[in-house]
Order: structure tokens, then sequence, then C-alpha cells
């Protein structure tokens, strides 16, 4: 089950991320600064694609999750929260 719980996590992070680097989102600045150093195919797994995402923005947030304590999590429970808000809203 601890498995299951990791996939959720990586996946819904990064969906969150995603979300929230959407336009008037409070994440907006962060894609607009990466837009400016990565472009073409390397634009998907850091803010073009949720998918693509879930390796760079997902595995760290389960890293983190996994060591640091509850209250380091609030951030990336955040987000967690976005992701899943994104994807019962559709």
């Amino acid at each position: 089950m601890n498995h299951l719980i990791a996939i959720v996590v990586i996946a819904l992070f990064a969906q969150g991320v995603f979300t929230s680097m959407g336009e008037g989102m409070i994440l907006e600045p962060v894609k607009n600064f990466l837009a400016r150093f990565i472009t073409g195919k390397w634009a998907h797994p850091f803010y073009d694609c949720p998918r693509c995402m879930v390796s760079v923005w997902g595995i760290p947030a389960l890293i983190v999750t996994m060591f640091a304590p509850w209250w380091a999590c609030i951030p990336i429970y955040a987000l967690c929260a976005v992701g899943l808000q994104e994807l019962l809203q559709r």
C-alpha cells in the first residue's frame, strides 16, 4: 500500500505544479522564469507537460516527504491538493 501512496503523491504533485503554473496562478512567475532558459523538448519535464513533469517535480517531492518533518511537507501537500482538485473538477 505504501507504493500506491508514493505513486499518488508523485502524480498529484506534478499535476498541482502544472496547474499552479497556469496563467494567473501563483507559480506562473516560476514558469516564466524557466521558459527563459529551458525551451524545446526540455520544456516538457519542467513546465509544459504534467505527465513529463513527474520526473522533475514528483520524484523530488516524494523524497522530501519521506525524510522531512511533517511541517516542511506542507507546501508539497498543498500542491498535491491542487492537483487533486484539478482532477476532480474536470
